[in-house]
């Protein structure tokens, strides 16, 4: 799997199974998070913070991105 970090968006390109995936916004902010290990409710803490939002509003929005990118075969499991 690679990926390019431009910024605002975010591209991966799944090798394995050749397809691109184009990130933006929140989801953005979220994959930038993964890749430093953080848990799920460190990635809440983060996005609230950034964007001054309703935690709870945030952790289904970042259980809803983890779930699509458990299926999409993106990431493998996240604490």
């Amino acid at each position: 799997m690679h990926w390019n970090d431009a910024g605002r968006e975010l591209v991966i390109f799944d090798s394995a199974r050749g397809n691109y995936h184009a990130l933006n916004g929140t989801a953005v902010a979220i994959w930038r998070a993964l890749g430093t290990g953080q848990t799920a409710e460190a990635i809440v803490d983060v996005l609230a913070e950034r964007f001054d939002a309703d935690r709870d509003a945030l952790r289904a929005d970042v259980a809803a991105f983890l779930e699509r990118a458990r299926a999409a075969g993106l990431i493998s499991e996240i604490a």
